[in-house]
């Protein structure tokens, strides 16, 4: 029997066991900061669902109270311009709680934070910044300059 070679790869072996048990504790630590950065962004997108759909409720019950019988034309004019104004917004608001409620699917099926393009991990700055968004800031900057040259 060899004793160099069984002390050879009995310390291999130690070394490839130490080495896996290293980077379990990388993966798991990466797993855990992951989860704390999914919950912080899910509360950011569901404040934010409840801020438009508030927001949505208050415009729908300020028009409905407004009385709309100005006897001055220019102040009916007024009055509705200010209306189309916040319609607009409201819609524009609709468009972004569809991109919320598809971030928070995102979320829930664990597929949160990553490019649609790329498939590469969105930085938690550009998360936290615009949570709904989908692509990585290169993807979107390629995408962006594609856009403008059409």
């Amino acid at each position: 029997i060899n004793s160099r070679k069984i002390f050879y790869d009995l310390t291999n072996n130690v070394c490839w066991f130490v080495y896996l048990i290293i980077l379990n504790e990388f993966f798991l630590e990466k797993i855990r900061v992951r989860a704390k950065q999914l919950k912080k962004i899910k509360v950011r997108l569901e404040e934010m669902q409840a801020e438009i759909l508030g927001e949505s409720e208050e415009t729908v019950h300020t028009m409905q109270e407004e009385s709309t019988l100005y006897p001055d034309p220019n102040d009916r004019a007024s009055l509705e311009t200010e209306h189309i104004n916040n319609l607009r917004i409201r819609d524009r608001e609709r468009k972004l709680l569809t991109k919320v409620e598809e971030a928070l699917e995102r979320v829930e099926k664990k597929t949160f934070g990553y490019c649609e393009n790329c498939g590469s991990e969105i930085g938690e700055e550009r998360l936290l910044i615009r949570p709904v968004t989908t692509y990585c800031i290169i993807c979107k900057e390629t995408l962006e300059a594609a856009e403008d040259k059409i």
